[in-house]
């Protein structure tokens, strides 16, 4: 079996492998790709001059595109510690593994059972203190299922941080995109109007006036992807501390079926070890970052609010 599933991870060890394992051979791939996407401006800057007039009018478009392109695996290595093909090959290495290892589960399950027998029961205390009563715990057939359990908050949990960030990625990306695409747009105002102009202020203004409103359109919906951002954080801590709870009662029960025949050697290492029944739960009056953060939501959306009472004063 092992055999198998290692020649099914050499299938993936070509070209891409090779970029892939090389972060400077994928940098430059990256660059690559940026100089392709600005392929006709820059023909048509070496045939015809870079300082040609209206050169970033006509190509600012593949310009901001290359540049994005550019800027995207840094971003993306700054996001998830990894460049996008690196990442890419990681998921599947990771997949891979995750086959060979349910594999494996499912043969070691038909050759061991778990012994039968008496357990102590396993209580909490108001100081969220481990309490051993002498009750007989009912039989466990098999820890596979308390695994399962936390398998499947894993699987939440990385679901959740890699929507968080996903959000964080396309905020960023759209945040820089507006302040590129606004200074292409602002670099050809003064092409059109000279210093010398009448009333240069106010045509400089009136041309400068949709460009601004166009920025501060596209860093709203930037800002709304970041805003996503932290509150799908707090959602994931939340999942978090349910698999941290998980994690806790595998344990618990690890322990319990290893050291079922020496109690004092059981209870000593209990004891070095902090467990809570529910970290989602409240008493009354308390709260947690999830709540107070929806409570500090609507506080975001006021610098826009006095945005646009300024416009209607200026408007009068």
């Amino acid at each position: 079996m092992e055999k198998e599933t290692e020649g099914e991870d050499y299938r993936y060890r070509g070209l891409f492998w090779i970029i892939t394992s090389n972060k400077i051979l994928e940098i430059y791939v990256w660059i690559l790709l940026s100089f392709l996407v600005a392929g006709r401006p820059l023909f048509y800057g070496f045939n015809y001059g870079f300082q040609e007039k209206n050169f970033f009018l006509e190509f600012y478009t593949e310009i901001l595109s290359s540049i994005l392109v550019l800027l995207f695996p840094f971003l993306f290595k700054l996001i998830y510690d990894e460049f996008p093909f690196e990442y890419i090959r990681n998921k599947k290495k990771q997949s891979l593994k995750i086959i060979k290892n349910q594999e494996t589960s499912k043969d070691s399950k038909n050759d061991e059972e778990l012994d039968q027998g008496a357990y102590d029961d396993i209580a909490l205390d108001n100081n969220d203190q481990i309490i051993i009563d002498s009750v007989a715990y009912p039989e466990i057939e098999d820890l596979h299922i308390l695994n399962t359990y936390l398998i499947n908050a894993q699987r939440v949990s990385d679901k959740i941080y890699n929507r968080t960030n996903a959000y964080l990625l396309i905020g960023c990306l759209i945040a820089f995109a507006g302040v590129l695409f606004f200074y292409f747009q602002a670099a050809t105002i003064h092409t059109t109007i000279k210093p010398d102009d009448d009333n240069f202020y106010s045509k400089l203004f009136v041309e400068y006036l949709p460009r601004i409103g166009t920025l501060i359109f596209v860093e709203t919906i930037a800002f709304f992807f970041l805003r996503q951002y932290r509150l799908t954080m707090e959602e994931f801590r939340y999942y978090e501390a349910i698999k941290r709870q998980r994690e806790n009662q595998y344990a618990v029960f690890k322990l319990i079926n290893d050291y079922k025949d020496k109690p004092e050697l059981f209870e000593k290492l209990i004891s070095y070890c902090e467990f809570t029944s529910n970290p989602n739960k409240f008493m009354q009056g308390e709260t947690n970052s999830i709540i107070e953060v929806e409570k500090i939501i609507p506080k975001d959306t006021e610098i826009f609010d006095k945005f646009l009472e300024l416009f209607k004063l200026y408007k009068k």
